[in-house]
């Protein structure tokens, strides 16, 4: 019996243990500030406070928005680029012309949200924007796995 008790003794605490990780790693990541991105393109906007990290979202949404025709063009691009890509004779005219119009199209793309970042920053006060310029001098964090809720 004193052995049963000792098993559980050991199990409570390993799940008291396991449960306290779990909590603490809930927390450490909630608590960081996290990138905003945009698209393959991330833009630092963390720091602001909260009103104008909602406008600057919503800016940088509604510039996208208008770009879908431009996304729609480059995945459809990459799909062709891996089309040719699998075909027993390489096309290399058709494969680089592919590529050409899918780094056109990502290149239109980031101008465009890189344009509209620029002038939100344009719209706020120098200590904003020196919190904008301090999180752009740091080396930007891992990405986090998709499936995390946080």
């Amino acid at each position: 019996m004193t052995r049963l008790k000792a098993l559980l003794a050991v199990s409570v605490v390993l799940n008291i243990f396991l449960v306290a990780a779990a909590v603490g790693g809930v927390i450490w990541l909630t608590s960081r500030p996290q990138m905003i991105a945009a698209g393959s393109l991330r833009i630092v906007g963390s720091e602001l406070p909260a009103a104008e990290r909602r406008a600057f979202v919503a800016a940088l949404q509604n510039t996208r928005r208008t770009l879908r025709p431009a996304a729609a063009d480059a995945r459809q691009a990459r799909s062709e680029a891996a089309r040719l890509l699998r075909q027993p004779k390489l096309d290399q005219a058709a494969l680089a012309a592919a590529l050409e119009r899918l780094r056109g199209d990502e290149v239109k793309i980031r101008t465009a949200i890189e344009a509209r970042a620029v002038a939100f920053s344009a719209t706020l006060p120098l200590e904003d924007r020196m919190r904008l310029a301090d999180s752009m001098d740091r080396p930007a964090r891992p990405r986090r796995f998709k499936w995390w809720p946080f």
